[in-house]
């Protein structure tokens, strides 16, 4: 028999609609009973036993194990009468080809069904808020979107101190020229050109520097990634946590969205 992961370790309750002549089916969750009619199951007979949520009472419950394995079948009291492949029972291990009937009139269930019918009730649930959540981790999310914030940062100021040499060697080629022509010596070309000749060099190269820089794209890439990744670890809430230091947002107490408490465990 092939079981839903979602009905592991659950309970499910079969009974008659106290209120009309239908089966439901109720999958018991934390200790209380979520319950939805089962389709099809009109004209229940008297002699199937109540469902009450509030009281977890039924004719019979099913038991999955935690494995999703095994499933028991449990008549609930000696009042009820449970039937197995045409046999009465109080509790047995059912197969997935086995007749079920409840009640003296017999009235059958098919296993399916009632599976399929509890996994869409447990698809309804939404998964409870946990009372509070860790942190910690948003500490290396923080860091390293200051690591590439400081890389791209400093790359920029090395650029921009390697565009200034070639007008200081340039200006600096030619005052040491002209100083030297100014004393008598004619020595100050062969001086000038290297220097020109490296000023230009530098600019042909840092222009190329210029062109290949990618520091605006990076700088996006990186905001992009802190929104995707400093974010409220609840994954009912998931909203990101701004561009507030980490050093500052473990003083919260709480996520101001959500309000899960805040641990730096």
């Amino acid at each position: 028999m092939e079981i839903s992961d979602k009905l592991k370790g659950h309970t499910i309750l079969l009974g008659k609609d106290p209120t009309d002549a239908r089966l439901i089916v109720g999958l018991v969750v934390d200790g209380a009973v979520r319950w939805t009619p089962m389709a099809g199951t009109d004209g229940v007979p008297a002699s199937v036993s109540r469902l009450v949520a509030r009281t977890s009472m039924a004719h019979c419950k099913i038991e999955v194990d935690a494995q999703a394995t095994c499933v028991v079948i449990t008549n609930m009291k000696a009042a009820n009468v449970t039937y197995v492949d045409g046999t009465e029972i109080m509790a047995k291990r059912v197969k997935d080809n086995c007749d079920i009937a409840l009640g003296k009139d017999r009235f059958t269930v098919s296993l399916e069904r009632v599976l399929a019918t509890a996994v869409m009730i447990a698809d309804r649930i939404k998964p409870a808020a946990p009372r509070e959540v860790s942190i910690k981790h948003l500490e290396e999310v923080w860091d390293t979107y200051e690591q590439k914030l400081d890389a791209i940062a400093e790359r920029q100021r090395r650029m921009a101190a390697q565009q200034m040499f070639p007008p200081i060697l340039t200006l600096g080629g030619g005052a040491l020229s002209g100083g030297l022509a100014t004393l008598g010596y004619m020595t100050g070309v062969y001086i000038t050109a290297p220097l020109a000749i490296c000023g230009v060099t530098l600019m042909i190269r840092n222009y190329v520097m210029r062109s290949r820089d990618k520091s605006r794209e990076e700088s996006k890439d990186n905001e992009n990634w802190l929104f995707d990744n400093y974010v409220c670890p609840n994954s009912a809430c998931q909203h990101f946590m701004g561009k507030q230091p980490y050093k500052i947002l473990r003083q919260s107490r709480k996520c101001p969205y959500c309000g899960v408490a805040f641990t730096c465990n």
